[in-house]
């Protein structure tokens, strides 16, 4: 057993102050030697059989790996002199007829095929797996069907808190919130070795404390020695540059910023709203007499603006006051393939009851997603939009809008679907993969297939009804 081409015979290993390997002599020790000589004992104490064992494939990609120098030896001696017992045709001098090749699982069907020569197995559960890969390859049922009885809130109102967070990931809420699926993430392990990068997730705690350190007037070599004291970044030059990487994106922004937070912040405002049947409480806070202001180094999507604009509706349905401000701001990263840099948001002021019919809006598909999955899709939605914003500007009759919407589908689509070589497909994300499973959400038929409540619960429909009243009332990027 054993007879791998690194491991028999075993590699001389010896030490640099050897004296036998510095000078040999005629009749010195040899390890090398004296394993091939084991190897020719064994081969003539065996009187019926003799089975050898190696591994001739890689276990990772079935990779034909060769045996043991001794091993490939015997076997070309057996092809010069020697016939196969089962070979009819004798003199054939192929070494294959001497080697069984053994699959890689135990489950192989190879094992339980009475043609397969030299491989049997009685084990009873690997029988079961045999027999289930020979069978084709069932539907898998779908994950959501129909959409689930009403619920009914025991508090009789809803937390602007809980209204964010669901907007943030509809379908998460959706398993989250009524069938109690939690969908956690995986601690990764320490790396072995020194980090020479940051992950995403690191360059963005680095970004937003370094953000905080530039409004509060720290100097760049100040800020860089706190980071290499703390460890944050990696050493030496990859550090340095990963700080003037983001210094020279996030001072732009910090007059901006500054400018808000030069005047003291108000206190929180606390609301109770009763929009028709529905009711939302909560406190907003972050609100200056300049407007209300969101900021963080984090990529711009258009899920975290729906989320400040959400805000913003809040903050305008309160009605008429002298205290608190009308407008609110977003400063964040520019979008993937954007380039660097940091670019603002600002919304300007809605009119109270216009803002609470729009508050409304979102209330009611708040509701039908408490009861099937609502489509939108983060990822999709946001390559959907882009693609709209890119060609509305030169689409002005019926046909090319028509065409403009086809194309921006057809983009929300590759997204769903394509994976690069950065990020998954949108549908493999774990909350999507157990949600929809092999159904496509995507298509025209999805939603009768699954008798979704009423016409907004459609992707495009959906975007369009969220997305282009925050778009009229959105200011000029900056």
């Amino acid at each position: 057993m054993g007879m791998n081409d690194s491991d028999y015979p075993k590699p001389a290993r010896t030490p640099g102050f050897d004296l036998l390997q510095k000078y040999p002599e005629t009749g010195d020790r040899t390890l090398r030697e004296e394993d091939r000589y084991c190897f020719l004992e064994a081969l003539l104490s065996a009187r019926d059989k003799l089975l050898i064992t190696y591994c001739g494939q890689g276990i990772r990609d079935n990779k034909k790996l060769p045996p043991s120098v001794v091993i490939s030896e015997l076997l070309d001696t057996l092809d010069e002199g020697f016939d196969h017992p089962d070979n009819n045709t004798g003199g054939g001098k192929s070494r294959q007829r001497w080697i069984t090749l053994h699959p890689l699982q135990p489950f192989s069907p190879a094992y339980f095929d009475p043609e397969s020569p030299g491989l049997f197995s009685y084990a009873h559960g690997y029988y079961k797996g045999a027999q289930a890969l020979r069978l084709a390859p069932g539907q898998q049922e779908p994950f959501f069907n129909s959409p689930l009885d009403v619920q009914s809130n025991e508090d009789g109102f809803l937390r602007l808190d809980n209204f964010l967070r669901f907007f943030n990931s509809p379908g998460a809420a959706f398993l989250r919130d009524r069938l109690n699926i939690y969908l956690g993430y995986q601690e990764e392990g320490i790396d072995e070795r020194e980090p020479i990068e940051l992950s995403p997730l690191e360059l963005y705690k680095v970004g937003n404390a370094m953000l905080e350190q530039f409004i509060a007037g720290q100097t760049r070599e100040e800020i860089s020695r706190f980071f290499k004291a703390s460890g944050q970044i990696p050493p030496g030059t990859p550090g340095d540059c990963v700080v003037w990487e983001l210094s020279r994106e996030l001072k732009p922004v910090t007059p901006t910023i500054r400018s808000f937070r030069k005047e003291d912040q108000l206190p929180p405002l606390t609301f109770d709203l009763r929009i028709g049947p529905h009711h939302l409480k909560g406190a907003l806070s972050g609100i200056y007499p300049r407007g209300m202001l969101r900021y963080g180094y984090e990529r711009y999507k258009e899920i975290k603006l729906l989320r400040l604009w959400i805000e913003h509706l809040v903050l305008c349905s309160c009605g008429p006051g002298e205290e608190y401000p009308r407008s609110s701001m977003l400063i964040c990263r520019k979008p993937k393939g954007k380039g660097s840099g940091m670019q603002t948001h600002e919304f300007l002021e809605v009119q109270a009851e216009e803002a609470k019919k729009l508050l409304k809006t979102l209330l009611e598909l708040y509701e039908i997603g408490q009861n099937e999955p609502l489509l939108l899709l983060p990822r999709s939605s946001d390559a959907y939009l882009q693609t709209l914003k890119q060609g509305k500007k030169k689409a002005e009759t019926e046909a090319e809008l028509k065409e403009l919407s086809r194309k921006a589908l057809q983009r929300a689509r590759r997204e769903w679907e394509e994976s690069s070589l950065f990020e998954e497909a949108e549908r493999d994300e774990e909350v999507f993969s157990v949600l929809f499973r092999e159904a496509d959400p995507l298509h025209e038929d999805y939603p009768g297939k699954c008798e979704l409540q009423g016409e907004e619960n459609r992707f495009e429909e959906l975007v369009e009804k969220i997305f282009s009243p925050l778009q009229e009332y959105l200011g000029k990027n900056k």
